[in-house]
Parts: structure tokens; sequence; C-alpha cells
């Protein structure tokens, strides 16, 4: 089969970071783990963007080195098993990126578009979603942990999943999977109206 004949999918980090640290809760890992047999057994393309590529990379870092307590007697020993734990995994990614790659399962590109033509489609993408304002009663001081008056609370689609949501769509991506709720209001802006944002529809 050609690879133009096999759908292409565009996994967002949060479900690369659920297979690499098997993330049970809300059965992360098995769906990502679904969507990436997919890839590797042929069934679809998968697509990587440099983006996602720094922010797997990026989040690695900090999940693998905040799992580990700091109560710890020996800090010089906990400290090396956490870097150790941080390379290895970070090798596993793009070992299994790259390997991918090699095997052309992936495709790993970037849009074909200037920069400011890039940064003015996703303001103008995300001129066109209104996020939730709510009202937080229960908000504790990031320093010192103590209650605070109520505060606003902003609910809606970060930057960085809309830079992604661009990526998918200039690359042809017919899926995009995520576990972000939000995401699937873009496909109301005519670009992502060829995407399919259902992360259950398997």
């Amino acid at each position: 089969m050609s690879l133009t004949n096999l759908p292409l999918i565009y996994l967002e980090p949060s479900v690369w970071i659920a297979y690499l640290r098997e993330e049970m809760s809300h059965n992360r890992f098995d769906i990502a783990e679904h969507y990436i047999n997919e890839i590797n057994e042929g069934r679809a393309i998968g697509v990587v963007s440099s983006l996602t590529m720094l922010e797997v990379i990026d989040v690695i870092r900090k999940r693998v080195t905040e799992s580990h307590s700091c109560m710890r007697v020996d800090r010089v020993s906990e400290e090396k098993s956490i870097r150790a734990e941080v390379n290895q995994m970070t090798r596993d990614f793009v070992d299994m990126i790259t390997g991918l790659a090699k095997q052309n399962k992936v495709i790993l590109d970037d849009p074909d578009i200037s920069l400011p033509d890039y940064m003015k489609n996703i303001n103008q993408c995300r001129d066109k979603i209104e996020g939730i304002l709510q009202i937080s009663i229960d908000y504790k001081c990031r320093k010192c942990g103590q209650k605070c008056n109520p505060r606003y609370n902003a609910k809606m689609i970060g930057h960085y999943d809309f830079q992604h949501a661009m990526n998918a769509a200039l690359l042809n991506a017919m899926k995009f999977v995520t576990f972000d709720e939000a995401v699937p209001k873009l496909k109301s802006i005519p670009i992502f109206r060829h995407i399919d944002f259902n992360l259950d529809s398997r």
C-alpha cells in the first residue's frame, strides 16, 4: 500500500507522553497505545512536527523530575537516578520516532509557510474561539499555600494547542489525537473542518 493511501494522524504531545510513561489514569496509556499501534502496524502514517519533539522532551524532563520524592536521605543518588531516567526516556522517544521515520511510518515535517503567515493564521483562529472565565473560590497562594480571595480562572485552548492543530491542518493530517477536551471546539473553524478531533472514534 502506498503512503498516499494511508490516513495521516497527528498525535498531540500528551499522547506520546502517556505512552512513554504508561499513564493509566482515564485509560490514557491504552488510548495512546491504540494509535501508536496503528502507526507501527502500517494502518496510518504518524505526523510529527518539531514542536511535538521539543514539547515531549521538555515534558519528560519535568514529569520525571517531579515524580521523585525529595525526602530521601541520599540526595546525590536520587538526583543521579532522576537524570538517568530522564535521559533514558528521552532516548527511547527519539529512537522510536527516528526508527518509525526510517520505516516511512512517521513523517517528520513542519508546515511550509512563513512565520508571519503562520502566526497570523493562529491568531485569527484564536479570535474565533472564546474561552470560559470562571471564578475560583478555592484559590491558594502558590508561594505560601494560604487561601486567597476568589480569583478569575480562564478555561481556554492553549497557544501550543492552536499551534499543534495548525500544524496538523497544514500537513494534511486527517485525525488529531489529544486528551484536551477543549481542542475539538476548533472543528468550527474552516481550516480544521477536515480533521477528526474525536479521540474515541476508533
